[in-house]
């Protein structure tokens, strides 16, 4: 039986080079898969992700666990039975950041919203919490902002100790985990104590900056909130880029930045009457057009059906025309748009006839589907022909009912 990998980073979360011997070769979802008596690779758990690098040069593509060893699975094998590891030093130092800066803002939610933190997700790019409430006003997020700057200005020291799980409930941690053995608590001065067992930074400070990207976090399973924040040099990176999104706007807009909020605000309210007067536009348009279907309907002695074909229309379009057409007169209006679309409507002062009726009937018969209610329906049919032989189909069964042909 294999005894359990020496966990290095337990001891020194900068650790990146270090030295061991291969103890079992296994396979791991196809890949070749070593366990070394020490490492200090950092596998996938509680939401930080594992470390990358090489062992002899052979680049790590997973690190995971299996009972209480350490799996390093690489992209090829290995010889030999030494072990010469090299961790990505850059990423380690990110994922030590973030994790760290996690212990950081849940402290501090707990203690300025009473939000418990359920859970911690850190990706490449963002890291994100799950909390059971948030802040409730501007200032409660301003004074939460306020906290988290404080503790990476104040330079708390973090430290790193284990007690008996028989203990854990006198020295106060944020939560109690629910298992037994020793417990690996990380401490940070004076704000907060969690047992965990992932890597961490020496002191607040190293932290740099912790930022909240959203102050209107979504809603998630099980009502949580999520929040997602960034730390170190993705929070550095991050502010950097919003910068240049914002210089860029100001360039667009031809303002300055501290003007941008108010310009926009303009913009807005100008677009919204610019989209008025367009609509009320398009209603006069459709009120003219809707006269010259009646008006032509009139001359061509079509009586109280009309019926035509708009290729090129969109069905919200032909609704409002339809409505409109027989909005101060007893008709039934029985449109196409595009090359399927079907939109029956007729007065409401007509007692017959049911057009959900009717257009289910019209599309089945040529394979499309519709239905709706007594004086407005809608249905869609294969192709332009099938359009065609629909609507004729209608306008017969309107016409039959209107001179009493059974």
């Amino acid at each position: 039986m294999v005894s359990p990998t020496q966990r290095l980073y337990f001891e020194d979360a900068r650790l990146v080079v270090f030295d061991a011997h291969i103890v079992e070769r296994r396979v791991y979802e196809g890949h070749p898969a070593v366990v070394l008596d020490r490492s200090a690779f950092y596998p996938e758990s509680g939401g930080q992700p594992a470390d990358s690098g090489t062992i002899n040069d052979i680049p790590v593509v997973h690190v995971t666990t299996e009972g209480a060893v350490v799996l390093h699975v690489l992209e090829s094998p290995i010889e030999g039975d030494t072990a010469h590891g090299k961790i990505d030093k850059a990423l380690r130092y990110d994922h030590t950041q973030q994790h760290t800066g996690q212990h950081v803002l849940s402290a501090v939610l707990l203690d300025q919203a009473e939000a418990q933190t359920v859970s911690f997700h850190m990706s490449r790019d963002v890291s994100t919490i799950d909390v059971d409430r948030i802040p409730v006003s501007p200032e409660a997020w301003d004074a939460v902002d306020a906290v988290l700057r404080r503790v990476v200005e104040d330079d708390l020291a973090i430290s790193v100790y284990e007690v008996s799980i028989e203990h854990a409930d006198t020295i106060g941690l944020r939560r109690i985990p629910d298992r037994s053995g020793l417990l690996r608590i990380v401490d940070i001065e004076g704000l907060d104590r969690t047992a965990c067992g992932g890597t961490h930074c020496r002191r607040t400070g190293e932290l740099r900056t912790i930022q909240l990207l959203s102050r209107t976090p979504r809603r998630v399973h099980g009502g949580l909130y999520r929040i997602p924040f960034v730390c170190g040099r993705r929070a550095l990176d991050d502010y950097t880029r919003r910068i240049a999104y914002m210089e860029a706007l100001s360039t667009q807009l031809d303002t300055g930045l501290e003007d941008i909020p108010g310009l926009i605000q303009k913009l807005r309210e100008n677009l919204r009457q610019t989209e008025k007067r367009l609509s009320d536009q398009e209603e006069e348009l459709l009120r003219m057009e809707a006269h010259r279907l009646v008006t032509e309907a009139c001359q061509t002695g079509s009586g109280t059906v009309l019926t035509a074909m708009f290729p090129e229309r969109n069905a919200d379009t032909i609704k409002k025309l339809a409505r409109l057409s027989v909005e101060h007169s007893p008709r039934i209006a029985l449109f196409v748009c595009g090359t399927s679309e079907m939109v029956f409507v007729r007065d409401e002062g007509l007692s017959a006839p049911h057009l959900g009726e009717l257009m289910r009937t019209a599309t089945a018969m040529v394979g499309g589907r519709g239905g709706g209610r007594p004086h407005m329906a809608s249905g869609g049919v294969p192709d332009t022909a099938a359009a065609h032989k629909a609507l004729a189909w209608a306008k017969e069964q309107i016409t039959a009912e209107a001179h009493g042909t059974p």
